[in-house]
Parts: C-alpha cells; structure tokens; sequence
C-alpha cells in the first residue's frame, strides 16, 4: 500500500563524537525529544525510533517513548556494560496538529547508569 510522507523529524547528538553523557538516576531523564506536524488525515501513523548507548554493570534500566507527555511505549532493559538499545514504536491515528515525542530513561534502584549516544526520530506517514 502506497503512503504519503507527511512530516519527519530527528533529533542529532549534540558533539561530533555523539558522547555527552548524562546520569539516570531513580526519576525520569530527558534523553532527546522531536516535534512533528500532522495534518487533519486519517488514517495515519507516527514510527517513532529511539536509540541509545547506555553503561551500568548489571543495572535495570526502565525506557519510555512519550507523546505529548503520555506514555506510547515502555521497556525494561537489563545491561550488562555498555549496550545500545533502540527502541521503535508506531502510534496511530494521531490527532492533527503539533506532537512532541520524548525519550527519557529511570533507574529502579539508586545506583546511576550513565546514557551517551542518543538520537530519536519521528515518521509521520498518511494515505496518499
């Protein structure tokens, strides 16, 4: 089936390395956001993919995906090191008008993980 590419947004990392670590600790970390447009089509859907380098030796991280502050998709991931984890979910029939989608990340326990490399994207597609 034929889409039409309706709007596409994608966060950068913020140094040419992509390496600016940040903590997550216990309450949510903002790791990277995008703002996307919809026009007023239906039926429609967001692929939203994040991704993220994350170090912590045998930790559990817990990852969420919001829109407009509310939560589209959740994971929990177990580390072992370093590990990169990408996340991709798809939201539906999106109301028209301007979204922002968030990654952000929490601990479960007090002992911090530290997050580098992450980007985050956002594809709007719709009936042609």
């Amino acid at each position: 089936m034929a889409v039409n590419v309706l709007d596409f947004r994608a966060s950068a990392p913020s140094t040419l390395s992509g390496s600016n670590p940040v903590g997550v600790g216990t309450s949510p970390t903002f790791l990277a956001d995008v703002g996307i447009f919809l026009p007023a089509v239906s039926p429609n859907r967001v692929e939203v993919v994040a991704t993220v380098e994350l170090a912590g030796a045998f930790e559990r991280v817990f990852l969420q995906i919001l829109r407009d502050g509310q939560v589209l998709y959740s994971s929990i991931q177990g580390l072992e090191e370093v590990y990169t984890v990408t996340l991709e979910a798809i939201d539906f029939n999106v109301p028209a008008g301007f979204h922002v989608y968030t990654f952000q990340a929490s601990k479960f326990d007090g002992i911090p993980v530290f997050a580098s490399t992450r980007t985050l994207s956002a594809l709007a597609l719709g009936p042609i």
